[in-house]
């Protein structure tokens, strides 16, 4: 496999806990600034499904996969991609968006 191409899929789940988090941000920023606060939590409960599916289908892929360091780098960062997600959209369920 070429290294570039082989660098960039094990950064996939780092790159999907990226934009999710831009998004869920980014949204809830211009929706607050706009004094919309209702559609925040199911955009980020939409967002979040979308990016830990995503994750999780990279985990499950690499685990199939004969094991060699760049799978289990691959299955790692994307697992611990998952758990920031997961983590960022506890704030939603805590915390009254706009507030």
């Amino acid at each position: 496999m070429n290294a570039d191409l082989a660098r960039l899929r094990m950064l996939a789940g780092v790159a999907i806990w990226a934009l999710h988090f831009a998004a869920i941000y980014g949204f809830t920023a211009v929706a607050c600034a706009r004094r919309l606060p209702g559609p925040v939590p199911l955009a980020v409960a939409l967002a979040t499904l979308v990016a830990a599916a995503a994750c999780a289908l990279i985990v499950i892929a690499e685990l199939r996969k004969p094991q060699g360091f760049e799978s289990w780098m691959t299955g790692g960062l994307a697992a611990l991609a998952l758990l920031a997600i997961v983590w960022e959209a506890v704030p939603v369920v805590v915390v009254t968006p706009c507030q």
